[in-house]
């Protein structure tokens, strides 16, 4: 078997006598996946980023069409075309999301990088219910999983700062 990289073979025919046509032919053996050396994932509130993407693959060379795909939770996007940033839209605010970016070369290797990412968290507003001399009802409305904790400091000239975390339901 030929080893990976380039290969020249020339090829000859003859008739009974002397050769008629030669021609040499160059041509690459890739038996590897690319050389996936980094990608940078960031998030806000709704949305997830893959930036920063370098990859490389000798001799063969990157897919030419479409070398990049990503994954977010099992759901796989189609081969792309650009790498330089792709972000995918409409996630939930506070949510971990498992991620898979993958890199194929033109003869079909494949290399992966995967890795889990949190979306921020959304900004609540809040809003004061009532209050009287010793409580307060403020509500909290955000898009944020109903587990999302926040944390209350209140600060008060007669008995000083008082912190306390609380999820959307108290």
């Amino acid at each position: 078997t030929l080893s990976h990289g380039s290969h020249s073979i020339k090829i000859r025919v003859y008739d009974n006598i002397e050769p008629i046509c030669e021609k040499p032919f160059t041509f690459t053996v890739d038996k590897e996946p690319p050389v996936f050396s980094s990608v940078t994932v960031a998030s806000t509130k709704d949305s997830v980023t893959f930036s920063d993407i370098v990859a490389s693959d000798a001799p063969a060379g990157l897919d030419p069409q479409n070398p990049y795909q990503y994954e977010i939770d099992g759901v796989s996007s189609s081969w792309l075309a650009s790498g330089s940033l792709l972000q995918i839209n409409g996630l939930q605010p506070n949510h971990q999301y498992n991620w898979k970016f993958r890199v194929r070369d033109r003869k079909g290797h494949v290399s992966e990088r995967s890795g889990t990412v949190i979306t921020k968290a959304e900004v609540p507003t809040l809003s004061l219910a009532s209050a009287t001399s010793s409580t307060a009802d403020i509500q909290l409305n955000s898009q944020n999983p109903v587990d999302t904790q926040y944390l209350f400091r209140v600060q008060s000239s007669s008995w000083g700062p008082l912190s306390k975390y609380v999820n959307s339901s108290g």
